[in-house]
């Protein structure tokens, strides 16, 4: 299988990718088929055992084509490294040894896959100038998505997930695993949107064992005006809408809501943003993931920063 390659907002050439407004653990061990098919069920669920904000910070000292290395190798397996690396000179072998196939819709009974761009007749009236900014539709692979997943810090049971441009709602159903106070999807398309709310009531009906989290919604809406519920959040972004319309949300959610120091969860799976921009607002970076594949960068804030302090030059509202 060839990793699909989407796009990013300012690609020159859009032409080169396979198949984005598209949203939607893993063990330590080295193949690809460590998590069974797609990751999300195999034993040691990252869905069930996640990670904490005391995890030590990466090291800085490490070479960012090694660091890719190992990013890669971690997600994908090390026989889908090699592949990649061999498939720069020998593209035959390289396609040999690509990852396992996505099966995420095969596995959990749902209609994720596709690729399709937005266009104006399926969007609401109100929201038509938003459909230039908005990219293909295309799920998140579900190997990146459980990475993810397996980094979010504990506190779901009174916190809201919020998924910014939830396409067909990939990441609902992977998101309804966990004991979520409540889940929220937010789709500009309608008929992807009615999409999303089939597939998670699909996925609660067949799956109702692994569901943790049933109070699950999916709005039609521009997220950049959709009012972000109060209480802890976390926030999931995979490239839905340019990097300014996405720090203007996550501002939103700092500066708003009845609790200001509120704890807020921000993972962003390729996009393009300026880091210093995310941090001024008080946000710590717990990881940036880079693998090798560009596309399936992804990077973890929290906020407010570890400690609870603001940064210096922050200004306080």
């Amino acid at each position: 299988m060839v990793i699909e390659s989407p796009p990013r907002h300012g690609d020159r050439d859009r032409s080169t990718t396979s198949s984005s407004l598209g949203s939607s653990g893993r063990s330590r061990r080295s193949t690809p088929h460590a998590r069974g098919a797609t990751g999300l069920l195999a034993d040691g669920d990252p869905c069930v055992a996640p990670g904490n904000f005391d995890r030590p910070r990466e090291p800085d000292a490490i070479l960012p084509g090694l660091r890719s290395l190992r990013d890669h190798a971690r997600i994908f397996g090390t026989r889908a490294t090699i592949g990649s690396c061999i498939g720069k000179i020998i593209p035959s072998l390289g396609r040999r040894l690509a990852p396992p196939p996505d099966r995420f819709d095969e596995r959990f009974g749902v209609d994720t896959e596709g690729y399709e761009p937005l266009t104006v007749d399926e969007v609401p009236p109100e929201a038509a100038a938003s459909v230039e900014l908005a990219t293909p539709y295309q799920p998140t692979h579900e190997l990146v998505l459980a990475d993810v997943f397996e980094q979010l810090p504990r506190g779901f049971e009174s916190a809201t997930f919020v998924d910014l441009g939830c396409g067909r709602g990939r990441a609902l159903v992977a998101a309804a695993r966990l004991p979520f106070a409540r889940i929220v999807g937010v789709e500009l398309s309608e008929r992807h949107a009615d999409i999303a709310r089939d597939n998670v009531a699909r996925f609660v009906e067949r799956h109702s064992d692994a569901v943790r989290c049933a109070a699950i919604d999916v709005v039609c809406g521009d997220a950049s005006t959709f009012a972000l519920p109060d209480g802890p959040l976390y926030l999931f972004a995979f490239n839905p809408f340019p990097s300014e319309t996405l720090a203007s949300i996550v501002e939103q959610a700092v500066r708003q809501g009845s609790d200001r120091r509120r704890s807020i969860t921000l993972a962003t799976v390729n996009v393009e943003h300026h880091d210093t921009r995310v941090r001024a607002l008080g946000f710590d970076a717990l990881r940036h993931t880079r693998p090798l594949t560009r596309w399936w960068s992804w990077s973890l804030y929290r906020y407010p920063a570890i400690g609870g302090t603001r940064r210096r030059g922050v200004r306080k509202t």
